[in-house]
C-alpha cells in the first residue's frame, strides 16, 4: 500500500500508460475539432449549440397546427357524449375554471364549436351583461394567496381571450405559438389579477390588496416569458399589452352596462398605458378601436 503511486507520473508509470484516459481504439476515427473554450459558459455553448444544431420552429408550428385543427373537431363532436349539466365554478391556486361561458360569446357566428357545444345554452341562462350593476357597486372581495377572484358576470378568462384572438388579424410570425402562450393557463392568471388590480385602481383603492395582486402578477410574467420561445419572445412583447388591454376594457364594458360613460378614451388610454408600460416600458400607441374589436 506504501508504493501506490501518488502523482500523475507516478500513476501513468504503475499502469504503463502514456496518457490518461486513454482514446478507445476507435475513437481516434472521430473528428473532434472543438475549439478550447467553447463550452465554457452559457453563452459560448448556447451560441456553438445555436450555429451547429439549428432548430426550426416551422416544425413547432406545424405540429400546434395539427392539434388546433384534431382539438376543433374533439369539440364539434363532444357535444354529442358530454352532459350539459353546469358544474360549479370554482377557482384554486393556478386553475381557471373554463366550464362556463360568459352569454356575449353567444353573438360570434363564426364558430362551429361554440354553436354545436352544450355550454352555448348554459351561457344563455346566465344573461350577461343585462344585469343593470355599475362599476361603483362592485366590491372587492378581497385578496386570497391560494385562490384567483372570479371576474364578474362569470366571465372566464381563457375563454374570453380565446373570444379576442379570433378578432386580431396579426402580422406575426409563429401564430401558432403565440396563440399557445396567449391562451395559457399564465395568461388567464395574468388577467384575472391584472383586471382586479385596475379595479382597484380606479373604484376602490386599496393599497395591501393592489400589492399582492401585483406580486403574483409578476409571477404569472415571469412564467408566461420564461415558456416563450427566444425567437418568439419580440412578437409576443409587440402584441401582449395591447391583446390585455382589449381584454380587461372588454370585462369593464360587458360587466358594466350602467357605466358605460366611465369608459370612455381616458379610460382607454389608462389602460393602454398601464399594460405597455409593465410589460415593455415604453408607452403605448395603440388606437382606441381597437379595444371596441371585440364588442
Amino acid at each position: 500500500m506504501e508504493n501506490l503511486p501518488k502523482e500523475l507520473k507516478e500513476f501513468l508509470h504503475f499502469e504503463d500508460l502514456t496518457n490518461w484516459p486513454e482514446l478507445l481504439p476507435d475513437e481516434d476515427e472521430f473528428q473532434m475539432n472543438i475549439k478550447p473554450g467553447v463550452f465554457s459558459s452559457y453563452e459560448s455553448t448556447v451560441q456553438y449549440i445555436h450555429e451547429n444544431v439549428p432548430f426550426q420552429m416551422e416544425i413547432l408550428d406545424d405540429v400546434e397546427q395539427k392539434i388546433s385543427e384534431f382539438v376543433s373537431r374533439l369539440e364539434r363532436y363532444s357535444s354529442k357524449i358530454l352532459s350539459d349539466k353546469p358544474r360549479e365554478s370554482k377557482i384554486n391556486e393556478h386553475q381557471i375554471n373554463t366550464s362556463y361561458i360568459p352569454a356575449f360569446l353567444t353573438q360570434m357566428k363564426d364558430s362551429d364549436a361554440l354553436l354545436t357545444h352544450p355550454s352555448r345554452k348554459l351561457s344563455e341562462e346566465l344573461s350577461f351583461a343585462r344585469t343593470g350593476k355599475t362599476v361603483e357597486s362592485e366590491r372587492f372581495p378581497g385578496f386570497k394567496p391560494f385562490e384567483f377572484t372570479e371576474l364578474p358576470g362569470h366571465t372566464e378568462a381563457i375563454q374570453l381571450l380565446s373570444l379576442i384572438w379570433r378578432t386580431q388579424k396579426f402580422d406575426l410570425q409563429y401564430q401558432i405559438t403565440l396563440k399557445k402562450l396567449v391562451l395559457s393557463t399564465s395568461s388567464g392568471a395574468i388577467l384575472q389579477d391584472a383586471f382586479w388590480w385596475f379595479f382597484l385602481s380606479k373604484f376602490q383603492p386599496s393599497q395591501e390588496d393592489q400589492d399582492h395582486l401585483f406580486s403574483r402578477i409578476a409571477d404569472s410574467f415571469v412564467t408566461l416569458f420564461m415558456t416563450c420561445p427566444p425567437p418568439v419572445l419580440d412578437s409576443l412583447l409587440e402584441v401582449y399589452p395591447g391583446y390585455l388591454a382589449q381584454a380587461v376594457f372588454a370585462i369593464f364594458y360587458k360587466s358594466y352596462p350602467e357605466s358605460l360613460n366611465r369608459f370612455g378614451d381616458e379610460f382607454k388610454n389608462e389602460l393602454t398605458e398601464l399594460f405597455s408600460l409593465w410589460i415593455t416600458g415604453m408607452n403605448s400607441f395603440i388606437v382606441h378601436s381597437n379595444l371596441e374589436s371585440v364588442l
